[in-house]
């Protein structure tokens, strides 16, 4: 099945489109280089939202740690007070 344009080096697969296997050689180096490109582009918004996650994990350990040593320095205060004050004598 040859494609309607009269050019014999793109052949038709059964659902209508060209492989590129029929391409002409030179063209099939540009969709390597398309291939690569995206590929690359890929790549590197994937290493960008790995970082961004790696972050935000950091920075929620760092704030549970510090919300945790508010609360103990909190929870001390509350003891130190309650042993120094004595009760009203009757």
């Amino acid at each position: 099945m040859t494609g309607g344009s009269g050019n014999g080096n793109i052949r038709a697969t059964q659902t209508g489109l060209a492989t590129l296997e029929a391409l002409p050689d030179d063209s099939k180096g540009i969709f390597r280089r398309y291939r690569f490109k995206l590929s690359a582009a890929f790549m590197a918004v994937s290493l960008i939202i790995a970082g961004f996650v790696l972050g935000a994990i950091n920075i929620h350990l760092e704030t549970i740690e510090r919300a945790a040593l508010l609360e103990a320095e909190q929870f001390v205060g509350v003891v130190a007070y309650a042993t120094t004050t004595t009760p009203p004598q009757t």
